[in-house]
């Protein structure tokens, strides 16, 4: 995601959509979509993702500053961040797709168009990592044993492998983008109802 200098109106954004009125109300994703979103096309196209996402039974909810989860069959499967949270840049979006487990990685990209497969990264056992606690004494739900390229691996943080999009407003094709978001996530809901 672009890092750098706060947005053009992130003093007045911030009063209204400050981080303080967020935590304590926690707002719809709606009412931040209108407040830093400006560019219609991003608007009318961020809608369609977001209105996509209620009807599979993935809604919303507040992470943190502008930053919203969507959980899919009891896991979190979508990210969108707008804004890059508490800097209020308008016509900024993020959005991240958890695609799935190192273990079950290569299962989904079968499921996968050519155009799709090649936007979700290729991993290798030298990405895994042992699982530590995380600062606590209980491992986490992220830790797994499994089988990869006829290996066996014991004790891995294997969280979901994700693809990220950024969507600015001076970007090209930016109807272009959003319809390969559109794509991964039905090809995502699709693999989740499929496997669990």
């Amino acid at each position: 995601m672009a890092k750098g200098q706060m947005g053009k109106n992130a003093e007045q954004l911030s009063a209204v959509i400050g981080v303080g009125m967020q935590k304590k109300q926690r707002p719809q994703i709606d009412t931040i979509i209108n407040h830093l979103i400006i560019d219609p096309m991003i608007k009318q196209e961020l809608n369609k993702i977001v209105s996509l996402l209620n009807e599979n039974n993935s809604k919303p909810s507040w992470f943190t500053t502008s930053h919203y989860k969507f959980k899919h069959n009891d896991e979190i499967s979508f990210q969108i961040k707008l804004g890059d949270g508490f800097k209020f840049r308008e016509d900024e979006v993020y959005i991240k797709i958890h695609t799935t487990s190192p273990a079950n990685l290569l299962k989904f990209k079968q499921t996968l168009s050519d155009d799709l497969r090649e936007l979700v990264p290729t991993i290798s056992s030298s990405d895994f990592r042992i699982c530590n606690p995380c600062g606590s004494d209980a491992f986490c739900k992220n830790r797994a044993d499994f089988e990869f390229e006829g290996m066996e691996y014991k004790n891995i943080c294997a969280k979901n492998v994700t693809v990220d999009f950024l969507i600015v407003s001076d970007m090209e094709n930016i109807v272009k983008k959003f319809k390969v978001i559109d794509k991964l996530i039905r090809a995502k809901i699709k693999y989740n109802n499929e496997t669990m």
